[in-house]
């Protein structure tokens, strides 16, 4: 991957883990996560933000299952930390502080 390539994966990574902290019940299905990118300017492939979120289970940052044919994503504790800049994770960018 490249350089820009892991920025930008990184930066996405992190706003999902944001758009799942914002939601009331902190789950969303990765169309809902998908349109929510694309308002953020963050303009993604569907199989992108799938990947993502498989990735970010991987890291135990979220949870995911399959409900029919959508990927649900669900935030865990260590996820809200990292989206809050209360954790740090590799491959998830930062929030910006001020």
């Amino acid at each position: 991957m490249t350089a820009l390539a892991e920025l930008l994966a990184a930066q996405r990574r992190l706003a999902i883990l944001q758009i799942l902290a914002a939601s009331p019940s902190g789950a969303l299905n990765t169309a809902i996560i998908d349109r929510a990118l694309d308002d953020a300017g963050l303009r993604t492939p569907r199989a992108a933000v799938d990947a993502d979120v498989t990735w970010l289970h991987g890291e135990a940052l979220v949870t995911a299952s399959r409900t029919g044919p959508y990927l649900v994503a669900a935030i865990t504790q260590r996820g809200r930390d990292v989206a809050a800049g209360e954790d740090t994770h590799e491959g998830v960018a930062r929030p910006e502080l001020f």
